[in-house]
């Protein structure tokens, strides 16, 4: 018996019976009555599931999974993993999916349930797109020397997507384009050259590149005599 009006949590165990006995006395008389008995059930498991920030291809996709069960039983979990709309039953009851198996934009939701032994929780229900990463472009100058007049030659062979395997060169200077990884162009004066990478999954980025083309070398006093004999002789 406790005498007390209200009862702790900690004095409470599932499977136990209470009732009440309450007595009020004025001193002189006493009256009592007797409360129906209450059986103490069992409190059903809570589960949620939340993403971390900027998911992608990277990392591994682990969500943020938090179960609470008042009762402080030991929890068994059912986790099942769907992909584009279809479960992947290879990560039954896994709590990550292997970035290898991950790619940009596909669309994953995970559904998991809770039991204490006793009872299950309600669903808990999350979805997620993983994010595509835009590519990195870079010009490389493979001519050695950037001369007014002459061909120069660029590369954009050193871009780069990490989550990506195909990416489309675009380039564009004075009104001029041209695709792929490289290019060669005629420079009549400083020019700006844009650089533009796309990949697979449409994100892009662009950089630019100023280049100020320099007179090449040339040859002044150039004379040709021809022998008579059918040789010519060409000074400078």
């Amino acid at each position: 018996a406790v005498d007390e009006t209200v009862l702790p949590a900690s004095a409470l165990s599932r499977g136990d019976v209470w009732h009440a006995v309450v007595r009020i006395s004025d001193g002189i008389e006493e009256v009592g009555s007797t409360t129906e008995r209450l059986i103490v059930l069992n409190s059903v498991p809570r589960v949620e599931v939340a993403w971390s920030e900027n998911v992608t291809s990277r990392a591994d996709l682990s969500p943020n999974i938090v179960a609470v069960d008042a009762d402080g039983d030991d929890l068994t979990f059912t986790i099942t993993w769907y992909k584009n709309g279809f479960r992947d039953a290879t990560l039954s009851n896994l709590t990550s999916v292997p970035n290898e198996k991950l790619a940009p934009e596909q669309g994953w939701r995970l559904r998991v349930m809770v039991s204490d032994g006793i009872a299950w929780s309600e669903a808990a229900e999350a979805d997620v797109v993983i994010g595509n990463l835009p590519p990195v472009p870079v010009i490389e100058v493979l001519s050695r020397e950037v001369w007014l007049g002459e061909r120069t030659v660029l590369s954009s062979d050193g871009s780069t997507d990490l989550d990506g395997t195909h990416l489309v060169h675009r380039w564009t200077w004075n009104g001029q384009t041209a695709t792929g990884s490289e290019v060669a162009i005629i420079l009549d004066g400083p020019t700006e050259v844009t650089l533009r990478v796309t990949d697979e999954h449409g994100a892009s980025a662009t950089t630019s590149l100023s280049l100020t083309p320099e007179s090449g070398p040339q040859i002044q006093g150039l004379e040709a005599r021809h022998d008579g004999s059918g040789m010519v002789h060409l000074t400078w």
